[in-house]
């Protein structure tokens, strides 16, 4: 006969097995393998809804397409400034801005500006920039007007197509 004498627990000492631990993590890494996706989609989801980060996206995209394609493209907005256009001449593209949102390109340089609802709104704009099929595109500055909240005027590094952070010398700082 076979004495489970030694195997008992001590008496008020409750821990867990080794099999009942392995047993829950494979359960939650079970749940994080069919959770991350979903959640991962949703997060990203969220992101697209900013508009500046819309504008970053579609232009990597677009200096992608010039890239692969070996061929300049041309963005420009639509008629009521709501929709990102590029094109080779051939095919053509379109990327909506979210809801409410209106852009608009600028020179490289700030140029006029008036003052509309105590906000200073740059008045020059470019029909068009291209991106060339090294990587580079025009030298330009893009300006998002939600329709509630600040405009923001994003600055595009012409050599990436990436934000160009401005410096304290570059904002007239010491």
């Amino acid at each position: 006969m076979i004495s489970d004498a030694g195997l008992s627990r001590p008496a008020g000492r409750r821990a867990f097995t080794l099999v009942e631990i392995l047993l829950t993590l494979a359960v939650m890494a079970l749940l994080g393998t069919l959770l991350l996706p979903g959640v991962n989609s949703i997060m990203g989801s969220m992101a697209e809804r900013e508009p500046a980060q819309v504008i970053w996206t579609t232009l990597n995209q677009v200096r992608e397409q010039a890239l692969l394609g070996n061929r300049p493209l041309r963005l420009t907005f639509n008629e009521d400034k709501t929709q990102l256009i590029w094109t080779d001449g051939q095919q053509r593209w379109t990327k909506d801005l979210p809801l409410g949102c209106h852009g608009q390109l600028l020179p490289a340089q700030a140029g006029n500006q008036v003052l509309i609802g105590g906000q200073a709104i740059e008045t020059k704009a470019m029909s068009g920039v291209y991106f060339y099929a090294d990587g580079a595109c025009d030298a330009f500055r893009l300006q998002l007007r939600p329709e509630a909240g600040a405009p923001q005027i994003l600055t595009v590094d012409p050599w990436t197509a990436a934000p160009m952070i401005k410096t304290k010398k570059a904002l007239g700082e010491n």
